[in-house]
C-alpha cells in the first residue's frame, strides 16, 4: 500500500519518512522501521506495529493509536505528547526516555514495558495494566490513574508529585525513593509495596491498604492517612510529623524511632505496634487503641491520650512528661523508670501496672484506680495521692 508516496509494508525501511496526517488504520506494519519518522496527526487505529522501530519518532498528538498493537515496539525517546493510545497493546515495548506528556493510555496494556526515565506528566493511565513495567526515574507528575492501575511495577525513584492514584491496585510495587508529594491515594491497594525512603509529604491517603508495606525512612510529614490500613507495615524512622492518622489501623506495625510529633492519631489503632524510641511529642491520641504496644524509651512529652486504651503497653524508660492520660486504661502497663512529671492520670485505670522507679513528681492521680498488683515506686504513698 502506498501512503504519502511511500510503500508501506511490513519490514520496510521508512526511517525519517514524512507520514503526517496519513491514514494507516488497521495496516500491517510489523517490524517496520519508522525511526525519526514524522507521524503527527496520523491515524493508526488498530494498526499492527509489533516490533516496529519508532525511536526518536515524532508521534505528537493528536495522533491516534487507539487499539494499536505495539508489542515489543521500540519507542525510545519518541515524542508521544497528547497521543491517543486507548486500549493499545504496548506489552514489552521500550519507551525509555519517551515524552508521553498528556498522552492517553486508558485501558492500555503496558505489561513489561520499559518506561525508564520517561516523561508521563499529566498522562492518563486509568485502568492501564503495568504488571512488571519499569518506571525507574520516570516523571509522573499529576498523572491520572483514577479507576485503577494494575501492578506490580517498578517505580524506583519515580516522580509522582500530585499524581491521582485513586483506585489503583499496585500490591508489591517498588516505589523505593519515589516522590509522591501531594499525591491523591484513595481506595488504593499498595499492600506489600516497597516505599522505603519515599517522599509522601502532604499526600492525601484515605481508605487505602498499605498492609505489610515497607516505608522505612519514608517522609509522610503533613500527610493525610485517614481510615487506611497499615497493619504490620514497616515504618521505622519514618517522618510522620503533623500527619493525620485518624481511624487508621497500624496493628502490629513497626515504627521504631519514628517521628509522630503533633500527629493526629485519634481513634487510631496501634495495638501491638513497635514504637520503641519513637518521638510522639504533642501527638493527639484520644480514643486510640495502643493495647500491648511497645513505647519503651519513647518520648511522649505533652501528648494527649484521653480515654485511650493502653492496656499492657510498655512505657518503660519513656519520657511521659506533661501528658494527659485522664480516664485512660493502663491496666498491666509497664511504666517502670518512666518519667511522668506533671502528667494528668486522673481517673486512669492502673490495676496491675508496674511503676517501679517511675518519676511521679506533680502527677495528678485523682480518682485513679489501682489494686494490690499495682507496683509503686519505692517510698511512694498512693493513699495520699489517689
Amino acid at each position: 500500500m502506498k501512503v504519502n508516496g511511500y510503500e508501506v509494508e511490513p519490514n520496510t525501511d521508512l526511517s525519517e519518512a514524512d507520514l503526517r496526517s496519513a491514514n494507516l488504520d488497521e495496516a500491517d506494519l510489523t517490524e517496520v522501521d519508522l525511526s525519526r519518522a514524522l507521524l503527527q496527526k496520523a491515524s493508526l487505529v488498530r494498526t499492527n506495529l509489533s516490533k516496529a522501530k519508532l525511536s526518536c519518532g515524532d508521534l505528537a498528538g493528536p495522533i491516534t493509536l487507539n487499539g494499536a498493537d505495539l508489542t515489543e515496539a521500540n519507542l525510545t525517546e519518541a515524542n508521544l505528547t497528547k497521543a491517543w493510545l486507548v486500549q493499545a497493546n504496548l506489552a514489552g515495548a521500550n519507551l525509555t526516555e519517551a515524552n508521553l506528556t498528556s498522552a492517553h493510555f486508558t485501558d492500555a496494556n503496558l505489561d513489561g514495558a520499559n518506561l525508564t526515565g520517561a516523561n508521563l506528566t499529566e498522562t492518563f493511565l486509568q485502568a492501564a495494566s503495568l504488571v512488571g513495567a519499569n518506571l525507574t526515574g520516570a516523571n509522573l507528575t499529576k498523572a491520572v490513574f483514577d479507576g485503577g492501575w494494575r501492578g506490580p511495577a517498578v517505580l524506583t525513584g519515580a516522580n509522582l508529585t500530585g499524581a491521582n492514584l485513586a483506585g489503583t491496585v499496585v500490591g508489591k510495587a517498588d516505589l523505593t525513593r519515589a516522590t509522591l508529594c501531594g499525591a491523591y491515594i484513595a481506595e488504593a491497594l499498595l499492600a506489600r509495596g516497597k516505599l522505603n525512603g519515599a517522599d509522601l509529604a502532604g499526600a492525601r491517603i484515605i481508605y487505602s491498604n498499605f498492609s505489610h508495606a515497607t516505608l522505612v525512612a519514608a517522609d509522610l510529614s503533613g500527610a493525610l492517612l485517614r481510615d487506611s490500613l497499615f497493619e504490620e507495615a514497616e515504618l521505622g524512622q519514618a517522618n510522620l510529623i503533623g500527619a493525620n492518622l485518624t481511624r487508621t489501623n497500624l496493628t502490629n506495625a513497626s515504627l521504631p524511632a519514628a517521628a509522630l510529633i503533633d500527629a493526629d492519631c485519634q481513634f487510631s489503632v496501634f495495638e501491638g505496634a513497635n514504637l520503641v524510641g519513637a518521638v510522639l511529642d504533642g501527638a493527639f491520641f484520644p480514643g486510640a487503641n495502643l493495647t500491648g504496644a511497645d513505647l519503651s524509651r519513647a518520648s511522649l512529652k505533652g501528648a494527649q491520650f484521653g480515654s485511650a486504651r493502653l492496656t499492657g503497653v510498655n512505657l518503660s524508660g519513656a519520657s511521659v512528661t506533661n501528658v494527659f492520660m485522664g480516664s485512660t486504661s493502663l491496666g498491666n502497663a509497664d511504666l517502670s523508670r518512666a518519667d511522668l512529671t506533671g502528667s494528668d492520670l486522673s481517673g486512669a485505670f492502673l490495676k496491675g501496672a508496674d511503676l517501679t522507679g517511675a518519676v511521679l513528681n506533680e502527677v495528678n492521680l485523682t480518682g485513679a484506680v489501682a489494686d494490690q498488683q499495682t507496683i509503686w515506686p519505692d517510698g511512694f504513698d498512693p493513699d495520699s495521692r489517689l
